[in-house]
């Protein structure tokens, strides 16, 4: 409902200067300024405080006191208008004016009485099957002549110095069918002629006359060739794709006469349904969707009176950046095989590399997804990577394997390496297969000293903005270490420093770092080591 008001206009022949307080009076200057002043009362001749006064030409108020008193300063000679608004319990306001005078010296206009009103009526507006109808409503004016007056039993001359009179409404029915009005009329008399719509997109127009009311409480109107029914058939505005999701919108859709009670959006393939947002009843998102694939959506509005029609929104690929999304291994005395699964994003891979400790970088085919490393130590921890690009960006993940115990095997045949016969042909070994260079495998020796002794130490709070160190004793000449920080197990990009600076994108994230040392003659030395939750 809009704020309810009567308001009384006031055309006066003199300019307003306009009092700093309510009820301020500025002193008159000779042959400057004059006072008006004034009292508005109810129809009974009561007085009617807090009423805002308010001087057209400049649009600035006073108000009038427990008394229904105003007074307020005007130039002399000069004419103007103003009006008096006062609060009043129905979706409208009364307008009256007065005639043109000459106010040469300070005046009072008298007594302003408002005229009767009657208390405000409820009316529930039905269709032609007697179910009640959301969203009619009332808009427009009623001009108050002597005549229209005169019909009701009161002069516009009762009024005081009020030479003309309209009446302004609006409003609109709730889902219950019903709208309160409040125009003006002497207390028993009819309703006025106000015509009361109903819009049905697709159907037409229609009103009646609340004239046409029924007598009771509440009284009941019908609207003639009116059904209610369910909701128009949602119009989309937008369907955006982006890494796995989509957002959808569209356009509110029309009651019907009926309200709309909530949306359903669904996702063609997967059934997935969307998630309003930010409490938006036109805007919803669709997560779970898979990259790559070629999507729909069907918006349908609810209503008590039924569900709306839907219609299919346009086709779109949801695509995202690439992941590795698992790695495996599985080890022999001197060999790891390691197989990976990759997640394109639904974008084609541009390249693929793949990382062994000692050997560094190699590129693979892009469509490769394992790799046997042969030539390798026995009961040896050797890090693998995967690293993949497209045109979204690139993901890059790291696994820890271990190599078996026991005596190396001679490469493509699983048995023991036989004790060589000296000859007068040196024996070759057989040549791998494998792309990447083999190490020589060495003759199986006591295991050296290893190059960590202590333990490491990690500084720092865990949260975003600091910085968190960790600390690895490295008491060895020669000693290097390398580190290697994850974040819920996935490798953080060029995060390979013993220092970390939290950033917000790693709010809520499990953090761990590996640490691999070595030194000339001594056992490497690998750690992962748990961090903690970043918060």
């Amino acid at each position: 409902m809009l704020s309810r008001f009567r308001t009384i206009g006031l055309v006066l022949s003199t300019a307003l200067a306009l009092a700093s307080s309510p009820m301020a009076l500025v002193p008159a200057e000779a042959s400057t300024n004059v006072i008006v002043s004034g009292v508005v009362t109810d129809s009974a001749g009561n007085p009617a405080p807090g009423v805002r006064v308010t001087p057209i030409h400049n649009h600035s108020s006073v108000t009038t006191d427990s008394a229904g008193a105003f007074a307020f300063p005007v130039v002399a000679g000069t004419s103007t208008s103003l009006s008096i608004t006062t609060p009043y319990g129905a979706a409208g306001y009364l307008a009256l004016e007065t005639a043109y005078f000459t106010a040469n010296e300070s005046r009072s206009l008298g007594a302003l009485p408002l005229p009767p009103m009657a208390s405000p009526e409820t009316v529930r507006v039905l269709d032609e099957q007697g179910t009640p109808v959301y969203w009619a409503s009332t808009n427009g004016s009623i001009a108050l002549t002597q005549e229209t007056w005169a019909d009701h039993g009161w002069e516009l001359g009762q009024l005081g110095p009020v030479a003309r009179a309209s009446f302004l409404h609006s409003a609109r029915t709730e889902a219950t069918g019903e709208l309160t009005v409040a125009p003006p009329r002497l207390l028993g008399g009819p309703l006025p002629a106000i015509d009361v719509g109903v819009h049905a997109p697709g159907v037409g127009e229609f009103s009646a006359n609340l004239r046409d009311a029924s007598a009771g409480a509440p009284r009941e109107l019908t609207i003639g060739g009116f059904t209610v029914g369910p909701p128009t058939t949602p119009v989309f505005r937008f369907v955006n794709a982006s890494d796995g999701q989509a957002d959808v919108s569209w356009e509110p859709v029309s009651p019907a006469g009926s309200p709309v009670t909530g949306y359903t959006v669904v996702s063609h393939p997967g059934g997935h349904r969307g998630v309003l947002l930010l409490g938006s009843s036109d805007y919803a998102r669709v997560s779970g969707l898979t990259n790559g694939v070629t999507y729909t959506f069907t918006v349908t509005a609810h209503s008590p009176a039924g569900d709306s029609t839907s219609v299919t929104s346009a086709a779109v690929t949801p695509l995202g950046r690439p992941g590795i999304t698992s790695i495996s291994h599985t080890a022999g005395t001197d060999a790891l095989t390691f197989t990976w699964e990759v997640a394109d994003g639904g974008v084609p891979l541009t390249e693929q590399r793949v990382y062994v400790d000692g050997r560094g970088w190699t590129t693979v085919p892009i469509d490769q997804r394992s790799l046997t490393v042969p030539s390798l130590r026995p009961a040896t921890a050797y890090e693998f990577g995967v690293m993949v690009k497209t045109r979204l960006g690139d993901a890059e993940r790291y696994h820890l394997a271990r190599t078996a115990a026991g005596t190396p095997t001679v490469p493509g045949t699983g048995t023991p390496t036989p004790t060589a016969t000296p000859t007068a042909e040196p024996s070759t070994a057989p040549t791998p297969v494998d792309a990447l260079t083999p190490e020589p495998t060495p003759t199986p020796t006591a295991a050296p000293a290893p190059v960590v002794t202590g333990k490491p130490r990690v500084s720092g709070r865990i949260v975003v903005g600091s910085t968190v160190r960790v600390a690895l004793p490295l008491r060895t000449p020669g000693a290097k270490a390398t580190y290697r920080w994850f974040a819920d197990g996935k490798a953080i990009r060029s995060a390979r420093k013993p220092k970390l600076a939290l950033t917000r994108s790693l709010r809520g994230r499990k953090l761990t770092v590996r640490i691999r040392a070595t030194a000339p003659g001594h056992a490497p030395w690998q750690r992962t080591l748990r961090i903690g939750r970043v918060r």
